[in-house]
């Protein structure tokens, strides 16, 4: 079976219990050979994922201060990381899909592939 996940949870929280609870499911459901996890952030600054296989890259603007950053920063992550699972939602590859949060920006990619 394979799980997609979104990012938005990692997109938005740099640490919190929302994405803490999801690196803990993934990282459970990863060992089970029944399951095939789809999950990858190519940008993020959450905490938990920093040090797992499912971030692409390292942050850019990690060390820089400025007003405004975080506002910033969700933009870019989101940017560049539903295009990902949006490509694999519109060609109905996972059997289940999790959203991470509540944003439903995905629904137009679920209807269209299931109409």
């Amino acid at each position: 079976m394979k799980v997609l996940f979104d990012t938005q949870i990692f997109d938005w929280q740099i640490s919190g219990g929302i994405s803490r609870y999801f690196i803990e499911v993934l990282s459970r459901l990863d060992k089970d050979r029944d399951m095939e996890v789809i999950f990858r952030c190519r940008h993020s600054y959450n905490t938990y994922i920093q040090d797992t296989r499912w971030l692409a890259k390292k942050p850019v603007l990690k060390n820089l201060q400025f007003k405004g950053k975080l506002s910033a920063l969700k933009i870019i992550n989101q940017q560049l990381n539903r295009p990902y699972g949006n490509r694999l939602l519109k060609k109905g590859v996972p059997d289940i899909f999790h959203p991470t949060y509540y944003d439903p920006y995905f629904l137009k990619n679920l209807v269209a592939h299931h109409l």
